[in-house]
């Protein structure tokens, strides 16, 4: 059984027709700012991508009385690498045996296992801000017969000269990648970044499990439709999440929507969540708006992961 389930929906822009007057377009609904940047028509070159074996990383269960600083202090790291490991944990209501992952880097009890895992980062894009940051997105694709969890890489941008100017994780939207699918992980470099710098990006993490392991439940999306903005570089993204009724119920359930441009690049990406608890057969909505980090959206990619 698979735990995450991968939806591919074309989109068509449409324009009046020769013999009509032209009208200044009508304006759709504005870009998601705060998860996309103003989009710029240019992207900074993709790179050469390094591909390393894949490191188990420290996973910390919680205890009573903890909290994300003093987590973060014991294993010599920062809160907010914490927080960016764990985008679903809540630091404020976390929970006794919630999982949390210790960010490469930190100050790890014991060395970890090499693993080699088949999956290969298929491309690397990065996008600049109108406030002069940097947008990077690692394209990972599961090409084996299990799920994958975990997954982080390492972004490095370099100067003409070839030496490193900046360095960050970056981390999947979802806790799982189900086989044949593939997800960008996603790190902004604040700024000011120089121009013209080139990115490269080693895969760090990536932990193979079974798909039928009892932490994930399959869920299903259904009566999804995509709308496409006048202007190409957002659109509406709507659906619904049913569980099956010979499945248990579940308290968390997250809905990722990935843009890819006409060339297969990712533009851009959102994850939806509802922290509302679904029973047995239940049927939830969503809808939220999906923008480009830069060229217009030619498809749409969608994934789901529900935990009880």
């Amino acid at each position: 059984m698979l735990f995450a389930l991968l939806l591919i929906i074309g989109l068509a822009a449409c324009g009046a027709g020769p013999d009509l007057e032209p009208a200044a377009p009508t304006p759709g609904p504005r870009p998601y700012q705060a998860a996309t940047p103003s989009p710029t028509a240019t992207p900074i070159p993709r790179s050469e991508v390094v591909v390393l074996p894949t490191t188990t990383p420290v996973i910390y269960k919680v205890q009573a009385n903890d909290t994300m600083i003093t987590i973060a202090i014991a294993y010599n790291i920062t809160a907010e690498q914490l927080m960016a490991a764990n985008p679903g944990v809540d630091p404020n209501f976390m929970r006794i045996d919630t999982e949390l992952v210790i960010p490469v880097g930190g100050k790890i009890p014991q060395e970890p296992t090499i693993t080699p895992v088949p999956i290969t980062i298929q491309q690397l894009v990065c996008y600049p801000g109108v406030d002069k940051g940097l947008w990077c997105l690692a394209s990972i694709h599961n090409g084996s017969a299990e799920m994958l969890e975990n997954l982080s890489a390492l972004v490095i941008l370099r100067d003409a000269a070839g030496l490193e100017v900046a360095s960050q994780q970056a981390y999947a939207p979802l806790n799982i990648l189900p086989p044949g699918a593939s997800m960008p992980l996603g790190v902004f470099f604040f700024p000011p970044v120089a121009p013209g710098v080139v990115a490269q990006a080693q895969l760090l993490t990536a932990i193979q499990v079974s798909t039928d392991d009892p932490r994930y439940v399959p869920v299903a999306l259904q009566n999804t439709s995509v709308t496409l903005d006048w202007n190409g570089l957002s659109a509406q993204v709507a659906g619904q999440v049913y569980l099956p009724p010979q499945n248990p119920g579940v308290s968390l359930v997250w809905a990722l929507a990935v843009a890819y441009d006409v060339h297969g690049n990712v533009a851009g990406y959102r994850r939806w969540e509802s922290a509302f608890p679904m029973q047995p057969g239940g049927v939830k909505d969503f809808e939220f708006l999906l923008s480009s980090l830069g060229p217009e959206i030619d498809r749409v990619e969608l994934l789901v992961e529900a935990r009880p």
